[in-house]
């Protein structure tokens, strides 16, 4: 048993598995759409489910994440998208109510986006975020800036840096530690368990800690191109995505064990 998972073990029914997506089960990839999960691990998910409860919180979509990892929403796999701005309950994707106002706005700037772009440059509609990705067009970096900037200006919205992008959200203070807090409030768990890979993340990992109560666990699921900021605040690290699986293949066997 991995130490920092056995307070998780101890707890369960009642522990809370969570995780990001991108870079934490799926590898990354040069385009958004093209991002699935590794062989297998679906498998695992749906089998924790019998001995612990189990959420995502990540910055994709919730309707586009719950399609890639089907059938887990049906397995009462809790779903937290676009770092916080909608929430899949009950079956129905419901927006945050301060969030939900701004998909208009957003449209627009996509629609303006798309007639302008440079070629290579990956536009990446979120719904109620838009996500300009330089990956596979490093030359366009100052230019996706700059239109960030201008946009931020112009409509409202924020800009949040991500990996080789810039993301422009709604004006609400919400991230992953909001999402995270909301899980163990509603919730209650004996214990937590958190993966994730980019800085994105770390808001989840410290609102995890604040419940000082709550025995909890940080993976950081390391790449590289990974923060060092991760790696400093995680508990464990672990090297990519195939790493993350062989922990839960674990976890999954030492429930079993415990009945």
């Amino acid at each position: 048993m991995s130490a920092p998972l056995a307070p998780v073990v101890a707890n369960a029914p009642n522990a809370l598995l969570v995780l990001d997506f991108d870079g934490t089960i799926s590898h990354i990839v040069d385009h958004p759409d093209d991002a699935v999960a590794i062989e297998g691990v679906i498998d695992v998910l749906t089998d924790l489910t019998s001995y612990l409860r189990v959420a995502f919180i990540t910055g994709r979509p919730v309707e586009w994440l719950v399609a890639r990892m089907s059938p887990l929403a049906e397995h009462g796999v809790e779903f937290i998208g676009l770092h916080g701005h909608e929430r899949l309950r009950d079956g129905v994707i419901v927006p945050h109510r301060d969030a939900a106002p701004w998909r208009d706005v957003i449209d627009e700037v996509h629609t303006n986006v798309i007639a302008v772009a440079p070629e290579g440059v990956i536009v990446e509609p979120k719904g109620l975020g838009l996500a300009i990705h330089w990956r596979t067009a490093p030359e366009a970096q100052d230019w996706i800036r700059s239109f960030v900037a201008q946009s931020v200006a112009e409509t409202g919205l924020v800009a949040h840096p991500g990996r080789f992008a810039m993301e422009l959200r709604p004006p609400v203070d919400l991230d992953k530690g909001h999402a995270m807090d909301e899980l163990i409030e509603e919730h209650h768990p004996g214990a937590v368990a958190f993966f994730g890979d980019d800085l994105v993340d770390l808001p989840a990992v410290f609102a995890m800690r604040r419940h000082r109560d709550t025995p909890s666990a940080a993976f950081y699921v390391a790449s590289h191109e990974g923060p060092q900021q991760m790696a400093d605040a995680a508990d464990v690290v672990l090297n990519g995505p195939d790493d993350a699986m062989a922990v839960l293949v674990a976890l999954r066997a030492d429930l079993a064990a415990r009945g």
